[in-house]
């Protein structure tokens, strides 16, 4: 994470991740059928301004062992807007 004094913030993550190790389990709502692996990388951008706080956000994850119903490989982004109602 990298945070700037007028007010930005940059952070990326990169994870990998390991469901149902020990094999199958049917009350996990992510991989119940087998173990599966999740590779998973984003950037965040946050940035300050009077009117509120905008973020951005761009990532991609790719899943292996998974029915292609639970979890879905490929490229994300969105873009939000935050503001505190005082």
């Amino acid at each position: 994470m990298l945070l700037g004094s007028s007010g930005h913030r940059w952070q990326l993550t990169a994870r990998e991740v390991k469901l149902n190790r020990a094999g199958q389990s049917a009350g996990h709502t992510l991989s119940p059928s087998a173990a599966a692996k999740l590779q998973d990388v984003v950037a965040t951008h946050d940035r300050a301004y009077p009117w509120g706080n905008i973020t951005a956000l761009i990532g991609y994850a790719e899943a292996s062992g998974t029915p292609a119903d639970a979890l879905q490989d490929g490229f994300r982004g969105s873009l939000s807007w935050r503001r505190a109602i005082h």
